[in-house]
């Protein structure tokens, strides 16, 4: 499951930096256009964690413009296998909750990488934390997920791992959880 890897800005305003793609989408019957810049090896890391699982977007995004970011995402590879958008959310606290029982009943097979705690509420110990994005062009957090998603495979539950375990290393700090991290862990018997 992913959070978009992606920042975007609408028009008028124009992107100091050439953007990866525009998005050009209606809302409220007015055409709206989005630069959006793509995460730093955002390509290199959709093609290796779809090689290990069944990859699911699942963003707070209205169902067009999320739909239009993943097919350009997607580049005609068909990554993910399912998409989820801001109906699919849960309005709660003044914000969108991801809740993961939307793609599967069974959470031990299922993790979410996301910025936002606050998207994960809901499933804190199935949560892969990633610092926010904004267009640092030397970004290396994506990468950084990588051999800890490697072996999360080999698991027969995510959630041994829960978040208060992760190194949060793509988050900026190799031994702390993101500062707004509302979970204390639970060990699972």
């Amino acid at each position: 499951m992913m959070s978009p890897p992606s920042h975007s800005s609408p028009s008028p305003l124009t992107p100091t930096t050439p953007p990866d793609f525009i998005v050009r989408v209606k809302i409220e019957n007015h055409p709206v256009r989005f630069f959006v810049h793509k995460r730093p090896h955002v390509d290199f890391f959709l093609s290796m964690v779809s090689q290990w699982y069944d990859v699911v977007i699942f963003t707070a995004s209205m169902e067009m413009y999320g739909m239009a970011v993943a097919k350009k995402l997607e580049n005609n590879r068909k990554i993910f296998k399912q998409k989820f958008f801001r109906q699919h959310c849960t309005m709660d606290f003044n914000g969108y909750t991801k809740k993961l029982t939307t793609i599967s009943q069974d959470l031990s097979s299922i993790f979410i990488v996301d910025n936002s705690p606050a998207a994960y509420r809901q499933n804190p110990d199935n949560a892969v934390p990633i610092k926010s994005w904004f267009s640092e062009p030397h970004d290396t957090a994506l990468l950084e997920l990588l051999p800890l998603l490697d072996a999360l495979r080999f698991t027969h539950d995510v959630r041994q791992f829960s978040v208060g375990i992760f190194t949060c290393i793509a988050c900026g700090d190799p031994h702390s959880l993101p500062p707004s991290t509302p979970h204390t862990p639970q060990p699972h018997n």
